[in-house]
């Protein structure tokens, strides 16, 4: 299927790195598997206008026309094998029958992240959190309009998983951050990468239960600074980080960030738990 019209002056808009890409992704796909590949959407930090060459993952949504089979996962699994390690080209590969479910409680799909293709094991990005980005500001590289699709987000759900998340997911790293840089000296040199990631993670969430929305990691530096003011400056210098600037993270920001977590994610249960 080729891009129709709006696909196609949508392409236009995106870093070229992600068009090449992109394009040397679904041709080799396309040979590996004919017919596979149906539908094709962009997710992640490009839907959200915050790709960052070097930094930033493709995420993708692709929709397939028939359930694949053994033959057809050993292929896709290589042409995984032979992208690029930087920028990971990663994505999810779903029966256009799932549609009609919307699959959110992070099932058992064909599915790349961080490049690594597994073929049957639980996917934690397919959530409603996907949906919602997808519903709001996928872009189509391939197959019908995002309003054509007829996605449905339920409020309920897309509540229950945001708060779950910060619980389950957010809290135990914020432990996880303690325990690594326990004994440590405070001016020490801690990861920009993690602490980056620590800092712009939970906020996008708080903010998905304030709105309904979905915002970038750099926008949630913006949101942390605003409802969060206590940790205005390092929002700031992990945004800074991500935009390119050149910072240097301590154990005491760590041990910021690890406070930061459960400070939003103890408001976001207190108000909407």
């Amino acid at each position: 299927m080729q891009p129709n019209s709006d696909t196609a002056k949508t392409r236009t808009l995106l870093h070229p790195e992600v068009t090449e890409l992109l394009d040397r992704h679904l041709s080799r796909l396309d040979q590996a598997t004919p017919g596979l590949i149906d539908g094709l959407y962009l997710t992640g930090s490009i839907a959200l206008g915050d790709y960052r060459h070097g930094i930033s993952d493709i995420d993708f949504l692709a929709l397939t026309t028939r359930p694949p089979n053994e033959q057809d996962l050993a292929a896709v699994a290589a042409v995984h094998d032979d992208a690029p390690n930087v920028p990971h080209v990663d994505g999810i590969y779903l029966d256009r029958d799932w549609l009609n479910t919307l699959p959110d409680n992070e099932q058992a799909v064909p599915h790349a992240v961080n490049r690594v293709f597994d073929p049957n094991r639980p996917c934690g990005e397919l959530n409603p959190l996907l949906w919602l980005t997808l519903a709001r500001y996928g872009i189509p590289v391939r197959g019908p309009r995002i309003e054509d699709l007829s996605l449905t987000i339920d409020p309920q759900r897309l509540r229950t998983w945001n708060l779950n998340n910060l619980k389950t997911y957010w809290q135990p790293l914020a432990e996880s951050i303690r325990q690594a840089v326990a004994g440590r000296e405070p001016h020490a040199a801690a990861s920009a990468e993690g602490v980056a990631w620590a800092v712009l993670g939970p906020a996008r969430l708080h903010c998905t239960l304030a709105t309904s929305d979905v915002i970038s990691k750099s926008a949630g530096g913006t949101y942390t600074a605003q409802h969060f003011p206590r940790w205005a400056a390092l929002a700031d210098q992990a945004v800074g980080w991500r935009q390119g600037r050149s910072t240097q993270f301590r154990t005491t920001d760590a041990l910021a960030a690890a406070a930061m977590i459960d400070a939003i994610a103890e408001d976001a249960w207190k108000r909407w738990g």
